[in-house]
C-alpha cells in the first residue's frame, strides 16, 4: 500500500515479498532454479525412454532365445534311437573318442545338415555353450574371493563328473 506524506511516496512491501531493490536478484534466481529443475526432468525423462527402449529389447531377445530353446528341446525329443520310453539323451550317449572315430569311418546320407546325427551333435555343442555361459555367469556373479580363500582348482563343467558315470557301460542303472 502507499501512504502519502507531505513531499514523498512511501511504498510499503507485504509480508514475504522481497524488498524491491532484491526483486531482480530473486526472480533470476528462482527462475535459474527453475530451468534447472526442468533441465533434470528433462534429462531423467530422456534417460528413462531409453531403459524403456533396452527393456522392450532385452524382453524380444528374451523371447526369441526362449522359443529357439523350445525348438531345440523339442527337436532333441523327436531324435530317433532316443525311444519312446523317456530315457534321457545322456544316458545314451557313447565317449567322445568312440563317437569321433565312428564319423570318420561312417561318411553315409546320415551326415546330412538335417540329419539325426547332425542335429544331435548340434544339440550337444549347443548344450556345452550353455553349460560354459551358466558357468561363466556364475563366476561373474560371485565376484572375485579373497586371496586367503582361493583354492587352486581346476575349471570344469558342472556336468563333467555325470558324464564319465554316463559313458560307463557297466552302469547299475540298466
Amino acid at each position: 500500500t502507499a501512504k502519502r506524506f507531505p513531499g514523498k511516496l512511501c511504498v510499503s512491501t507485504a509480508q514475504g515479498a522481497a524488498p524491491p531493490q532484491e526483486t531482480g536478484h530473486a526472480s533470476a534466481w528462482a527462475n535459474s532454479r527453475h530451468l534447472e529443475a526442468i533441465r533434470a526432468r528433462d534429462e531423467w525423462d530422456r534417460q528413462n525412454a531409453r531403459l524403456r527402449q533396452e527393456n522392450a529389447r532385452l524382453r524380444l531377445e528374451n523371447r526369441r532365445l526362449k522359443r529357439e530353446n523350445r525348438s531345440l528341446f523339442r527337436q532333441a525329443l523327436r531324435l530317433p534311437g532316443e525311444g519312446g520310453d523317456g530315457t534321457p539323451a545322456e544316458s545314451l550317449r557313447v565317449p567322445e573318442e568312440a563317437s569321433t572315430n565312428q564319423r570318420a569311418t561312417d561318411s553315409g546320407p546320415e551326415d546330412e545338415p538335417g540329419s539325426p546325427r547332425a542335429l544331435r551333435a548340434r544339440l550337444e555343442k549347443l548344450e556345452a555353450m550353455y553349460r560354459r555361459a551358466l558357468l561363466q555367469l556364475h563366476l561373474e556373479q560371485r565376484g572375485p574371493r579373497p586371496t586367503g580363500d582361493k583354492e587352486k582348482q581346476p575349471l570344469q563343467e558342472p556336468d563333467s563328473d555325470f558324464r564319465s558315470q554316463d559313458s560307463d557301460p557297466s552302469g547299475s542303472w540298466l
